[in-house]
């Protein structure tokens, strides 16, 4: 099983720890696991980042997408179309989305896409993900949700 994961940030905050920590348990067990996140935009950053904390535990990365969570059509619509490629050259089975950026941008990448893996969204938010219009129309085109 091929499962790529989406993370539209390169701080070291929040939710970094466990997606990060449940990539590295599902390697594991054995399942392909492959992180794509946003590239570190600050040259010499000398706390943690994603990007520095992937490559020091080891795991499968893909650093080829944008993932600009800020408004930005020209990233927005590079991704949608680099996603839906990647997802189609790679047979990657499910795509988990752990933040809203993650997921609107995976939901409209595989409405382009032939191959239609599951999508599954990770809700990190203490209080839960605002529910609202958007959303609802998101969650109601998820095959999961964690």
């Amino acid at each position: 099983m091929k499962v790529l994961h989406l993370f539209s940030d390169w701080k070291w905050t929040g939710p970094a720890e466990p997606v990060l920590s449940l990539c590295e348990a599902l390697t594991k067990k054995g399942v392909d696991v492959t992180v794509a996140y946003r590239n570190t935009p600050v040259v010499d950053f000398p706390e943690r980042t994603v990007e520095k904390e992937v490559k020091t535990r080891g795991l499968p990365y893909f650093d080829g997408f944008r993932l600009n969570r800020y408004f930005s059509a020209k990233d927005w619509l590079f991704d949608m179309k680099a996603i839906s490629s990647y997802v189609s050259r790679e047979g990657v089975d499910i795509v988990h989305a752990n933040l809203s950026h993650d997921h609107y941008t995976a939901l409209f990448a595989l409405s382009f896409s032939r191959r239609k893996p599951l999508l599954v969204r990770t809700d990190h938010k203490r209080d839960g993900t605002p529910y609202n219009v958007f959303m609802k129309w998101a969650f109601e085109k998820t095959d999961g949700l964690v």
